[in-house]
């Protein structure tokens, strides 16, 4: 497990990290949470991920692969997994 701060939400699934996440031995600063995968991303989701998250630590864990130059993984946030957070979009 990786903790680490979200600094941005780039839309509704990915975020921007510090430090970045590294996966097969490069670094990267976006990772797409595993579960929020959905191409219909709504603006209300993009606005309450970033009241939770932004300057928040979150747990990276079990890394998935790439996804459009984002690291795909699983994120846990306040000791849940962060889809749990938000089942409506799931």
């Amino acid at each position: 497990m990786r903790t680490v701060v979200v600094i941005n939400v780039v839309n509704g699934g990915t975020l921007s990290v510090w430090p970045a996440v590294r996966f097969n031995g490069r670094s990267n600063s976006l990772i797409r949470v595993r579960g929020l995968e959905s191409e219909e991303v709504s603006d209300a989701l993009v606005q309450r991920l970033r009241e939770r998250l932004l300057g928040s630590c979150i747990h990276v864990t079990n890394i998935h692969g790439m996804v459009d130059g984002a690291v795909l993984c699983d994120v846990h946030f306040s000791g849940r997994d962060l889809v749990e957070h938000f089942p409506e979009y799931a």
